[in-house]
């Protein structure tokens, strides 16, 4: 197999995986992970055509171009990701606490997202992508304590608040 394939292949393999990651929990990170490292597989795999000695000059120029600026939008979409692993989950006092799921039937089963939003200390309106289970928490309560990374807006966990 040439590295092309590997490539491809590997880029599958992670789209695959990151179907089955969690949307909160401590491990949550894995999911903007996964995209990341998909998008660089597409890039490597757009430098090995780039590379290939049987093409007109121009077509060869005109691949590396192509390379460099999926690259940057690589580095564009790879910014929260990384900014979130290098600060890490941000803990925020939440008031009007609500949550709601939608479905896209495009993806089903794994198209069900649930989102969990509330106004933060500072009044600014932050919504979280989480799991049932914060959603059902949120549901039972008007006030909670959002523990979730910014950048990305995945939820490591919210704690109810009072009622």
């Amino acid at each position: 197999m040439n590295k092309k394939n590997e490539v491809v292949m590997l880029g599958g393999i992670l789209a695959l995986v990151w179907l089955v990651l969690p949307k909160s929990g401590s491990l949550v990170l894995l999911k903007p992970a996964c995209e990341v490292v998909c998008f660089v597989c597409c890039v490597i795999f757009l430098f090995f055509r780039a590379i290939e000695e049987k093409q007109v000059k121009v077509i060869r120029v005109s691949r590396f171009i192509e390379t460099i600026i999926a690259g940057l939008i690589v580095v564009w979409i790879g910014r929260g990701f990384l900014l979130d692993l290098i600060n890490g989950p941000q803990e925020s006092y939440m008031t009007d606490v609500s949550g709601y799921y939608s479905v896209n039937a495009a993806v089903i089963p794994f198209g069900n997202h649930y989102y969990i939003s509330g106004t933060s200390s500072k009044g600014e309106r932050v919504t979280v992508e989480g799991s049932s289970q914060e959603l059902s928490i949120v549901n039972e309560t008007d006030t909670a304590v959002f523990i979730y990374y910014p950048n990305t807006k995945y939820l490591v966990r919210v704690e109810p608040g009072n009622r």
